[in-house]
């Protein structure tokens, strides 16, 4: 409807008829899942040309970087951490160059220096990737204390302390939610072979607190890095 609506008829007729049916909430209504389904169409086709054996790596960053809006079409960060080991455990042949290609240019509103409650639901849906991408290609089995390792560091540990250090405004169910769903992908993480190497061991004693109590964590969180901070003002002062 909304196509049609656009195709044959001007601006100014579809606001007439928006005004005389008195129908703008469903307009707004009927346009936003108009563009959701539009989105998801492209995504499921950019899925089938990623499973393709002809579509490589530069493909899929021109699509995720360049297409469509600043972040690309898929419109998610940490994309290399979703599909890196998807793509690395099929390839048949490599070539290493000694000529370097590949710059980091750092600023301001990078990833590495910008912390939002979307970036880390990016990171989070990256890992989620990578898992899934785990279990089609059928590797996670042969891999998995390494994927479980690399799983709990970018979905878990990166995310909560990143979250709980960046983001002013903490949601507690957003941390909850981020621990419970730790715990269900991955129950044993905490015995991972790679968990005490991978993991400081402060960060490990925060996340065994968050694993039994959420508000507990995040009391205790707040007032250990008030301190911290406060100290580290006194020491200024008396430089």
């Amino acid at each position: 409807i909304i196509s049609f609506l656009r195709e044959h008829y001007n601006k100014e007729k579809i606001k007439n008829i928006i005004e005389k049916k008195n129908c703008r909430a469903l307009y707004n209504k009927a346009s936003k899942n108009a563009l959701e389904l539009q989105k998801f169409c492209h995504k499921l086709n950019i899925e089938k040309a990623r499973l393709s054996p002809e579509f490589c790596g530069y493909h899929f960053w021109t699509i995720v970087d360049f297409y469509e809006t600043t972040q690309g079409l898929l419109n998610i960060f940490y994309e290399d951490n979703a599909i890196s080991n998807s793509w690395m455990l099929r390839a048949k042949h490599f070539e290493y160059i000694e000529e370097p290609l590949y710059y980091y240019y750092q600023h301001d509103t990078s990833t590495v220096h910008t912390i939002t409650k979307k970036r880390c639901e990016d990171r989070m849906e990256a890992a989620r990737v990578m898992v899934r991408e785990a279990r089609q290609f059928d590797f996670l089995k042969d891999y998995y204390p390494e994927i479980e390792s690399s799983f709990t560091t970018l979905f878990y540990v990166n995310t909560l302390f990143s979250y709980m250090a960046g983001v002013k405004n903490k949601s507690y169910r957003f941390v909850k939610a981020l621990g419970k769903e730790m715990k269900e992908t991955f129950p044993g993480f905490m015995e991972n072979r790679y968990y005490t190497q991978r993991v400081h061991e402060e960060e490990r004693k925060l996340i065994s607190m968050q694993q039994k109590s959420t508000l507990y964590f995040m009391l205790y969180y707040k007032l250990l890095w008030s301190y911290r901070n406060f100290r580290k003002k006194l020491a200024s002062r008396r430089h």
